[in-house]
């Protein structure tokens, strides 16, 4: 079993009874991000908790559960939705969000530096109107 870095979350575990860890999708200074299966529906989320280390700061615990709200607002899309905001027992908060397929835009240009135009202009036109939401 894979445990996450610095959260005392393993693959297997359940988060709020109703997810099962499946994987870790990434990681940064304040929190990690997990793919977890919905139990009840079948369907992978991906969830993204704080580390324990980061909630002595109730400013970026606010920080958190701000993000959470605003971008359950957008409905664009280009912008990943938002499924569920909760607390694990520890109090640590979480936020569950589609699990998209695919690749970033890094990982495109790092493949192919040079987009034609068109494809450049769609990628822009596609994060103008994330933004602008």
């Amino acid at each position: 079993m894979t445990e996450t870095p610095g959260l005392a979350i393993q693959v297997g575990d359940f988060i709020a009874a109703k997810y099962r860890v499946e994987r870790v999708l990434g990681a940064g200074a304040m929190g990690v991000v997990v793919a977890a299966l919905h139990l009840d529906l079948q369907e992978v989320r991906a969830i993204k908790l704080m580390l324990p280390s980061a909630l002595s700061d109730a400013e970026a615990v606010e920080r958190f559960l701000r993000e959470a709200r605003a971008a359950a607002r957008l409905k664009s899309d280009h912008v990943a939705k938002i499924y569920d905001v909760g607390r694990l027992e520890t109090g640590s908060p979480y936020i569950v969000i589609e699990l998209l397929d695919g690749v970033d835009l890094k990982t495109v240009l790092e493949r192919e530096p040079m987009l034609s135009p068109q494809r450049a202009a769609r990628y822009v036109m596609q994060a103008c109107d994330a933004v602008g939401e």
